[in-house]
């Protein structure tokens, strides 16, 4: 780590201003901004009273000290979770601070300490502000130290918020979280709950079911294609029939029968059951269509909608001459070719 760095991230530990430490320092406020951006060095005669000032070594605002290891980091936090239920805030929060002091700037080191901090301020229910003031330092310095952790400090953020009735911040961090790690339309819900908002729980909860129905069937048609490509006849075997009870009990999408059926009928040779599996299927796929009619989801929002890259699909691979699936099924087949022309003109 650089020594200006090391500067910043220890004057705001102990909570300085720059003019503050410029001031204890005999240096202008614009030299210690030069310090922590990297642009100038401090004169070497100024370094031990530095040192004193940020309460350091000299190693260590030199960037001697060692990393912590992985070994060392798992040891603490193994140490500082057995201790929540029997240590004082204060005991807990004095041996985060001895163990940032020590290894100054690790971005695990800060996360793990805000994260077990965090957990301990839920499971003890304590509100001393100078716990959370240490909390917030905690997640700040992580995002200082690592850009990387900075989804994983706003998810943190938005669980205290949460914990705290504090919904409008709630509201404005899960706007903020790029990545997916958390279940946010889940979280949406308990929002809009929290504030009594129950018709937009309920539809934000049935539509958010239905894009996990939609991917179960989406998995099992995945698992079915491993099933025949590997030879696992039980395994296809399994994969189709709980696709077809799934598709009968919550009175799915149709396309996904008729989808089985043309496995089946390419699988048994079925020459005349393919061919009008095939156009069940263009006929299908011309519609919009909602992915349940199911009574439970007429509260979900599922507009009509099309899906023409599966049309698109389907008709390209009989247009290839390749046939039907990867064993060629009716390859060439003259009433097929014709069934994808007149899918293609509808």
């Amino acid at each position: 780590m650089l020594m200006g760095e090391i500067i910043r991230q220890r004057r705001l530990v102990l909570n300085m201003t720059q003019a503050q430490l410029a001031e204890r320092a005999g240096v202008s406020t614009p030299a210690v901004n030069k310090w922590e951006k990297g642009l100038s060095y401090p004169d070497t005669t100024i370094l031990p009273v530095l040192a004193r000032i940020l309460k350091i070594d000299m190693n260590e605002l030199f960037s001697f000290s060692r990393e912590m290891t992985a070994e060392e980091l798992q040891g603490f936090i193994r140490e500082l979770s057995a201790s929540i239920m029997s240590c004082t805030e204060e005991e807990m929060c004095s041996r985060i601070r001895e163990k940032i002091h020590a290894y100054p700037g690790s971005a695990p080191l800060l996360y793990n300490s805000a994260g077990i901090l965090n957990y301990a301020c839920m499971l003890r229910r304590w509100e001393d502000e100078e716990v959370y003031a240490l909390l917030e330092e905690l997640m700040d310095e992580t995002e200082n130290a690592d850009p990387a952790y900075r989804d994983s400090v706003r998810e943190m953020r938005l669980s205290i918020c949460l914990a705290r009735e504090e919904y409008e911040d709630a509201e404005m961090l899960l706007k903020q979280i790029r990545r997916s790690s958390i279940d946010t339309e889940a979280t949406k819900a308990l929002l809009a709950s929290k504030k009594g908002n129950y018709d937009e729980a309920i539809q934000i909860t049935l539509t958010g079911l239905l894009k996990d129905i939609s991917s179960i069937m989406n998995k099992l048609l995945t698992v079915r294609e491993y099933g025949e490509k590997t030879g696992d006849v039980e395994l296809e075997k399994n994969a189709s029939e709980l696709m077809r009870a799934l598709r009968k009990q919550l009175d799915l999408w149709e396309y996904y029968d008729a989808e089985n059926d043309l496995h089946e009928a390419r699988k048994a040779r079925d020459r005349e059951k393919a061919l009008q599996t095939v156009q069940k299927l263009l006929r299908i796929l011309d519609k919009p269509f909602t992915v349940s009619n199911h009574p439970l989801f007429v509260r979900a929002e599922q507009k009509g909608r099309y899906l023409p890259e599966l049309k698109k699909t389907l008709l390209n691979e009989i247009r290839s001459g390749q046939g039907l699936g990867e064993d060629g099924f009716l390859k060439d087949d003259p009433d097929l070719l014709r069934i994808a022309e007149e899918g293609e003109t509808e």
